[in-house]
């Protein structure tokens, strides 16, 4: 596998002979392992390193194909809440650090980069071109420590995505996959701004991305008919993030009710609904990768092979 060609040719190439294993949650792994609510998971990337690689291990050990970096809000906006908005740099290089040398490196390191936590004027206080510097000053650090890839994750507005988009463009050439979520109610799917997925999509066609796709929010069941949905409006590789099913909160804590068996049930549903990259959002384990990375190489060996 090819780690240092940009591009969506780059990108077609990595998926050319099946869909790619992503790895599954970080959060909740990590608090699992301790984390609290009011720490910065990011600072865990320098006072428990072993920690986060020790999660990021299991994920490879299970078959993942790519990893994403321990820095989904470790944006300037977001960390300025810890008083840490001076560590941008620091805490997104040791975030790609971190995710290196485990293992033979057969795995692709993608930067994680989340919203902002804040809303575009006329809805909040800032401007686009505020947070196409916050992602830039991300982008920046993830780029010079040597991700392979960007994923720009749970998006809801289109504007924060052409920020992201724009500020990631300003620091790399590296391909970029959006993400977006999407909860279903009355008017269809649609994200807490009340963009629906066609014109999510729509917003971002044209603008220097290699992939588009859905992460959190919803279960597996809903992600095989978001995929369908949008594998008829385009032919970018689309990537798949769905949570181990809706939390719920159960006796003051969150519960998650899909487990590895049900996933082993509905992957190969998502594989032929037309996902390139399938992961797991909130509430995945390394059990759910590993059944992910079963149905992918069944999917893979059932395939016709061609005659040379």
């Amino acid at each position: 596998m090819s780690k240092r060609i940009r591009g969506l040719r780059t990108v077609r190439e990595w998926i050319k002979n099946g869909p790619l294993v992503l790895d599954g949650a970080m959060g909740t792994q990590l608090f699992d392992l301790g984390l609290q609510v009011t720490d910065c998971p990011h600072r865990w990337n320098i006072e428990r390193w072993e920690d986060v690689r020790a999660v990021h291990k299991s994920y490879v050990e299970a078959g993942a194909d790519v990893i994403l970096t321990n820095t989904f809000g470790a944006n300037e906006y977001r960390l300025a809440l810890f008083g840490l908005d001076h560590e941008v740099y620091e805490l997104n290089h040791s975030g790609v650090e971190v995710a290196r040398g485990i293992g033979d490196r057969s795995y692709l390191i993608a930067g994680d980069i989340g919203p902002t936590g804040y809303l575009l004027q006329p809805y909040g206080d800032f401007s686009p071109s505020d947070f196409v510097h916050c992602f830039q000053r991300q982008a920046e650090a993830l780029d010079e420590a040597g991700v392979d890839l960007f994923v720009v994750e749970t998006q809801s507005d289109p504007r924060e995505a052409l920020a992201a988009i724009k500020g990631i463009r300003k620091a790399s050439e590296k391909p970029i996959i959006v993400c977006f979520s999407f909860s279903f109610g009355k008017n269809g799917y649609r994200t807490v701004m009340g963009t629906s997925p066609d014109e999510a999509l729509k917003a971002l066609l044209g603008k220097d991305i290699q992939g588009f796709g859905v992460n959190c929010g919803q279960g597996l069941e809903q992600y095989i008919e978001l995929v369908k949905m949008l594998r008829k409006m385009t032919t970018l590789p689309l990537l798949a993030k769905p949570n181990a099913g809706i939390p719920e909160l159960i006796q003051g804590e969150v519960h998650y009710n899909e487990t590895p068996e049900d996933f082993r049930r509905m992957i190969p549903e998502l594989i032929a609904a037309g996902a390139d990259f399938i992961g797991g959002c909130c509430g995945t384990t390394p059990e759910h990768i590993k059944v992910i990375r079963e149905a992918v190489n069944a999917h893979i060996a059932s395939r016709p092979r061609e005659i040379v």
